[in-house]
């Protein structure tokens, strides 16, 4: 078997889309928060055993970010497709039709654009 990198699997998984630029935002940022995710679930299963001898605070850091994890692809899910989104803009509220590209899609990519993949001059909110 062989290895390769997140930031290779990264690539693999959100190059090549052809449904355009938003696509590739949405498969980018579900890899890798889905990575993040299963690290951070084999880190809390590992250390669940271990509360009482390590204290908990390594094991809630874990739950933690299993939660915000599990909260950023249920964001995914309700904005990676297409979807209605509000725009804020001078003139008021507006709702547009978007494909995963909306505002709120690049905010939440944004916590990620120190990771390899994230294109800073496409996805900056």
């Amino acid at each position: 078997m062989t290895h390769i990198t997140d930031a290779e699997a990264a690539e693999v998984a959100w190059a090549g889309s052809d449904e355009g630029e938003a696509a590739d935002l949405t498969a980018w940022l579900r890899f890798t928060v889905a990575a993040d995710l299963q690290g951070w679930h084999a880190l809390e299963k590992a250390h669940a055993p271990d509360v009482e001898r390590l204290g908990d605070a390594v094991w809630t850091q874990a739950r933690e970010r299993v939660a915000d994890g599990e909260a950023k692809l249920a964001i995914l899910g309700e904005h990676g497709g297409e979807h209605m989104c509000s725009a804020n803009g001078r003139d008021g509220n507006t709702w547009s039709w978007y494909r995963g590209d909306c505002r709120v899609m690049l905010m939440l990519a944004s916590g990620y654009r120190f990771r390899p993949g994230y294109r800073e001059e496409e996805w900056a909110p």
